[in-house]
């Protein structure tokens, strides 16, 4: 009885690979759609956007100031243009043992839609945007070991009144709500 379970678990196993390993040396690698297809849609898999991690999630956040557009002295908010980052990993996503052809995948927002990305907000905004002209304007790159780079292209900013401190060229602008 042992040896049938076995081998229904190995013909199952088997089954649920990606066509890659079924006919040809595992050192095959794997091209982008097959990857896709393994994280997204297999069913041996199954991802599911909506599962929590069951670990707190690092996300690291890197922000560039474009253009200060205006500052309003009467109601003390100003609204920026910025360029952000957004880095962390999810382990559902993570498809080295694959043997990918190439170092990561890159999508557009299309993708957003299927996976599980960090809530990221701003205290205090009015209103936040990406830039959507002619399309929403977004790039996500996924690597091998599950690590993920969010980035919205283009973001407008509109805050609540703030006290700015400006340091030096080399230190970093420190925005705090008052």
């Amino acid at each position: 009885m042992l040896l049938i379970l076995v081998f229904l678990l190995h013909i199952h196993l088997l089954y649920s690979l990606p066509n890659m390993y079924l006919y040809d040396s595992p050192r095959r690698c794997a091209n982008d759609t097959e990857i896709i297809d393994h994280l997204l849609f297999d069913t041996a898999l199954h991802y599911n956007k909506h599962k929590l991690p069951s670990n707190p999630v690092d996300v690291r956040i890197e922000m560039w100031v474009q253009e200060v557009t205006s500052v309003s002295e009467l109601t003390q908010d100003f609204e920026i243009d910025l360029y952000m980052n957004e880095y962390w990993t999810d382990p559902g996503l993570a498809y080295a043992i694959l043997n990918p052809c190439q170092g990561n995948l890159s999508f557009d927002w299309t993708v957003l839609q299927n996976i599980w990305t960090p809530n990221t907000c701003f205290v205090n905004s009015k209103k936040a945007q990406i830039h959507s002209s002619p399309f929403r304007n977004v790039f996500l790159m996924v690597f091998p070991n599950g690590k993920l780079l969010f980035i919205p292209e283009q973001d407008r900013y509109n805050f609540f009144a703030v006290e700015l401190q400006l340091e030096d060229f080399k230190s970093k602008v420190l925005l705090s709500t008052s």
